[in-house]
């Protein structure tokens, strides 16, 4: 069985300085990958059947010594792949291991590429493959948790997996500070929809944007619902029934949300959303990776004076449960 791991426990327990150093930023940088977990697998796919929890029949009551009625479960093949990401990294020569100089150029080169790697992850974790710059499908990019909701629409019993506020027909619904009492309960009433969809009715995470984070902390100390607990690094983290929540943060540009507020609900176009999920490695959501992320010192180019490192990660996101992930969207937040 592979070993399971988180990115925190990888940042703690490294030795190699280097190494030790990009799970940091990774901690740091990127909440998606710090809130699930990890394995490591030595394949670029990995493909399971499980039971279509949609699916169960109902077991017969007989009389003793009555034969049982046969039942065939339905099971349903899932297979998810991994993926590469990385980069080439160029710095002249002679700019190396300079005296005077407090961070040598070629690490901080290397710890900004890890800062840009890890909010490509969290924009794919949610918008994959939908991640290029014009808004259109990436083929070579995982999928993220919002086409994988999407993927549930219409299936039986799994309805709950993206609830809109308003309902299918209607427009945004205002939720923060300037929000009527009646509109913030109609958005935590669907946060708590969402919620029990969830089996076992228990999230591990929730994901949204920086605005609808600092409306859900203004309404909920409104409405005598405020919590919030604390990460390794002393950071503030808001709950909702115990189970936090956190901001997805900024694309790679560092100025546009990756979560956006101009998701459109009827008339509105102001609108965003906020993402359940449960981990669980081969159960419900994960992580993994062919082999750990692989950066290499390719020393001085034949055609110019420059060095080349080389970042090297081939990685996924799996899910294997209907009931793993839900939506709750057309929440016009306001702070």
């Amino acid at each position: 069985m592979a070993t399971v791991w988180t990115i925190a426990q990888a940042a703690l327990n490294e030795k190699e300085p280097l190494r030790k150093g990009i799970y940091q930023v990774f901690w740091m940088e990127s909440n998606a990958m710090a809130a699930i977990p990890w394995t490591t697998v030595n394949r670029l796919d990995v493909s399971m059947m499980f039971q279509k929890r949609t699916s169960l029949s109902k077991p017969g009551w007989v009389a003793i010594g009555d034969s049982y009625a046969e039942s065939y479960p339905e099971l349903e093949p899932k297979q998810e792949q991994v993926f590469k990401i990385g980069r080439d990294l160029k710095i002249k020569k002679g700019l190396e291991n300079l005296q005077g100089q407090f961070v040598d150029p070629r690490v901080l080169s290397v710890e900004t590429t890890m800062k840009e790697l890890a909010y490509e992850f969290n924009e794919a974790f949610i918008n994959g493959p939908m991640i290029n710059s014009d808004g259109s499908g990436n083929p070579n990019a995982l999928v993220g948790i919002q086409r994988r909701i999407d993927d549930l629409d219409g299936q039986t019993g799994l309805a709950d997996a993206k609830v809109i506020v308003g309902g299918d027909g209607g427009n945004g619904t205002a939720f923060g500070p300037t929000a009527s009492s009646a509109n913030r309960h109609a958005v935590l009433d669907a946060l708590n929809k969402t919620l029990y969809f969830i089996d076992g009715k228990r999230p591990d995470w929730g994901f949204c944007n920086s605005t609808l984070l600092l409306a859900i902390e203004s309404a909920f100390r409104r409405e005598g619902l405020f919590a919030s607990t604390r990460d390794q690094y002393e950071r503030i983290v808001y709950t909702y029934r115990e189970v936090p929540l956190y901001d997805i943060g900024l694309k790679a540009d560092q100025s546009t949300q990756i979560i956006t507020d101009t998701e459109v609900q009827g008339t509105s176009s102001d609108c965003t959303s906020l993402y359940w999920g449960k981990n669980g490695v081969w159960t419900y959501t994960h992580g993994w990776e062919k082999e750990p992320l692989d950066v290499r010192d390719l020393g001085e180019l034949q055609t110019s004076p420059q060095l080349l490192t080389r970042v090297d990660w081939t990685l996924g996101l799996a899910n294997w449960h209907p009931r793993a992930l839900s939506r709750v969207a057309g929440i016009r937040a306001t702070t």
